[in-house]
C-alpha cells in the first residue's frame, strides 16, 4: 500500500550546465508525408513554433541515431573533447542542462545481468529523483526495455515485466536496438507543433515532458476515451511502437494554448506497506535488501 501526499520540487535545486549552438533559418521539416508537409505548413504561417531552442542527445555512439536531415532545425547536443574523452556522451546522462533535450540510447544488458539504462535507474532513490530532474528540466529520453519487459511463461523466453516502478519521467519501447526511434520521430514531431507562445510557456514553467508525456497518452491508439486515459490503457511502463498516433500527437499540439494547458501534479511518499522481499518481490543483484525507493 501506498499512501502519498502533494508536494513541491525545488527546481531551483536542479544543476544545469549550458550548450552551445543555434537553429538557423532552415524548414522545420524535410518529411513530405502527410505528417511532415502539415507541420511545415503550420510553421510558413507562423502557428507552429518548430524546434528553436531545441537539441538532440544521442548516447549509444550513433548506433540507433534519430535522422537529424529530417529535422534541420533540431541541433545534436555539443561535447566538448575533454567530456567525449571521459565518456561524458555516451550511457546514461548524468547531468541536466539549460535547454530541452531530446534523446536516446539503445543500449542495455541482458535481464539477469546488466539490464536496461530505465531499470538502472530505477534502483535506487538517487536514480529516480535524477529522472525527476529531468523531467522538470524539459528532458525528455528514450530507451529500449531489450529483455526487461519480455512476456514470460509455457514457451516463452523472457521474464516479464523486470522493473519496480512506472515513471512518465522517460519513455521505454517495447523491443531492443530501434524500436526506440518511431518515438524520437514522434516526439520530434510533436515538439515543433506547439504555437509559438505555448512553446516558450512550456519552456520557461519547465512543463515540456508533463504536456508532452500527456499528449502522447492520450493519442495512443487504444485510448478511445477520456475513462480510457485514466485507466491503465494508457500508462504502461513500457510501449510498444505500433501504438504511436504520430498525427494526433502533432495535433493536440497545435491545438493547445497557454489556457488550456494541462496541470502537473506532483506526489510525495509519505508511507509504504509491506516491506519487500529480495527474491520474491523483486529481483536485483546480491546485496540489495529493499526495494524502496
Amino acid at each position: 500500500m501506498l499512501i502519498c501526499r502533494v508536494t513541491r520540487i525545488a527546481l531551483a535545486s536542479l544543476a544545469f550546465s549550458p550548450v552551445c549552438g543555434e537553429a538557423d533559418s532552415a524548414p522545420v521539416t524535410t518529411r513530405t508525408d502527410a505528417a511532415g508537409l502539415l507541420l511545415q505548413q503550420w510553421f510558413d504561417d507562423g502557428l507552429a513554433a518548430g524546434h528553436e531552442g531545441d537539441f538532440y542527445d544521442n548516447r549509444d555512439g550513433g548506433h540507433s541515431r534519430l535522422d537529424l536531415s529530417k529535422y534541420p532545425q533540431l541541433l545534436p547536443l555539443s561535447y566538448s573533447s575533454e567530456e567525449v574523452e571521459k565518456g561524458k556522451n555516451y550511457g546514461l546522462p548524468d547531468n541536466i542542462r539549460s535547454v530541452t533535450v531530446l534523446g536516446n540510447a539503445s543500449l542495455a544488458g541482458s535481464a539477469e545481468s546488466g539490464a536496461s539504462i530505465p531499470r538502472l535507474y530505477y534502483r535506487d532513490r538517487e536514480g529516480v529523483n535524477f529522472l525527476m530532474g529531468q523531467y522538470l528540466g524539459n528532458q525528455l529520453y528514450v530507451y529500449p526495455e531489450h529483455e526487461d519487459h519480455d512476456p514470460s511463461g509455457e514457451g516463452k523466453r523472457g521474464w516479464g515485466d523486470l522493473y519496480p516502478l512506472n515513471s512518465p519521467c522517460l519513455v521505454i519501447s517495447q523491443g531492443s536496438s530501434f524500436s526506440d526511434l518511431p518515438f524520437l520521430d514522434a516526439f520530434a514531431m510533436t515538439l515543433a507543433s506547439f504555437k509559438p507562445d505555448v512553446k516558450k510557456a512550456l519552456r520557461d514553467q519547465r512543463l515540456i515532458c508533463p504536456v508532452v508525456q500527456q499528449i502522447f497518452r492520450t493519442s495512443l491508439k487504444p485510448v478511445e476515451t477520456e475513462e480510457d486515459y485514466l485507466s491503465g490503457i494508457a500508462h504502461p511502463s513500457v510501449f510498444p511502437a505500433e501504438w504511436i498516433d504520430e498525427m494526433e500527437m502533432m495535433r493536440r499540439a497545435q491545438e493547445m494554448t497557454r489556457e488550456t494547458l494541462p496541470p502537473v501534479l506532483l506526489l510525495e511518499l509519505v508511507e509504504e506497506s509491506p516491506v519487500m522481499r529480495p527474491g520474491i518481490d523483486f529481483f536485483e543483484e546480491p546485496g540489495r535488501d529493499s526495494e524502496s525507493l
